[in-house]
């Protein structure tokens, strides 16, 4: 059973009101390893790859991060192009950026963080459900770094 230690709210900033619970949780521990892996590579072009070392499954994530990422880009570059056009018609030198366009940079931040929440709760079920005990994850610079080690070697 969860302890509530402490509740914080925080007076409300741009119409966003901050709640903050503080409880205290027994430790549960660590599981033994059992010799199942999930391997996750963080990638560039996909935000990840994972494979099972069990049974040699594979998926991978990043179609709808992309996606969402592309989406915004252009709808802000749209809204600005045309706020700063009006702007400098006006004969303003120095345009201050709008609410709409802080809007959208908010929205496109609260999507991202929701999908990156979705992924996350996935691997942690899809980690319970398979009764994997160790995650292994690499990123990019981490393999570019051996990928220099390896052509330093080999004298390329």
């Amino acid at each position: 059973m969860d302890h509530i230690k402490q509740i914080c709210i925080a007076p409300p900033q741009n119409g966003v009101c901050e709640v903050i619970v503080v409880y205290e949780r027994e430790d549960a521990g660590l599981k033994p390893d059992n010799g199942h892996y999930l391997s996750i590579d963080l990638g560039l072009h996909n935000l990840m790859t994972c494979y099972d070392s069990e049974n040699g499954a594979s998926f991978i994530f990043g179609r709808k991060y992309l996606s969402l990422c592309h989406y915004y880009h252009k709808e802000i570059a749209r809204v600005q192009s045309q706020w700063y056009s009006q702007q400098t018609g006006q004969g303003i030198r120095y345009p201050k950026t709008s609410g709409h366009i802080r809007r959208l940079h908010r929205k496109k931040r609260q999507a991202v963080k929701d999908y990156l929440h979705k992924i996350t709760r996935y691997i942690v079920e899809y980690c319970r459900e398979k009764e994997i005990t160790s995650v292994i994850l690499t990123s990019e610079k981490e393999s570019e770094t051996e990928k220099r080690k390896w052509i330093d070697t080999d004298g390329r």
